[in-house]
């Protein structure tokens, strides 16, 4: 089981909502250009998101994921390459990076592997990140 899969697993059931939340270590984030789609204090978690150009037939989205704490015990933020396919609602990453710092910044760790499709379960974050990239 993959990183990817673990995440998609671990937020593959919660209902995602953007709200405004007042949590100090979130007003610690610069969005930077990037647009705040999702924001889940409860999972101590803010994604962002950039149009990527398609790669037909697939749809890309850059997500920015922001943590409060750290993620895999070094990472407190990251950027990844999703691609999805939309006819199919299944979804991957395509490459990431993973930083020690907030907002992108600190130590960089670069991941150029693919993982396999999954699919995004209705009402999940995952979901909720391809209705975006697919236009629904």
């Amino acid at each position: 089981m993959n990183r990817l899969t673990v995440l998609a697993i671990t937020l593959g059931v919660m209902v995602v909502q953007p709200t405004l939340a007042d949590d100090a270590w979130m007003s610690a984030i610069v969005d930077n250009g990037w647009q705040r789609s999702l924001t889940n204090p409860s999972e101590s978690l803010v994604v962002l998101t950039e149009a990527a150009p398609p790669n037909a037939p697939y749809q890309r989205l850059w997500t920015r994921w922001e943590y409060q704490d750290l993620f895999e015990g070094k990472y407190l933020s990251e950027q990844s390459l999703l691609e999805f396919d939309c006819a199919a609602q299944k979804f991957r990453m395509v490459q990431d990076i993973k930083f020690s710092g907030r907002n992108s910044s600190g130590d960089e760790t670069p991941n150029s592997t693919a993982t396999d499709w999954s699919f995004a379960p209705p009402g999940s974050l995952f979901a909720t990140l391809a209705s975006k990239a697919c236009g629904n």
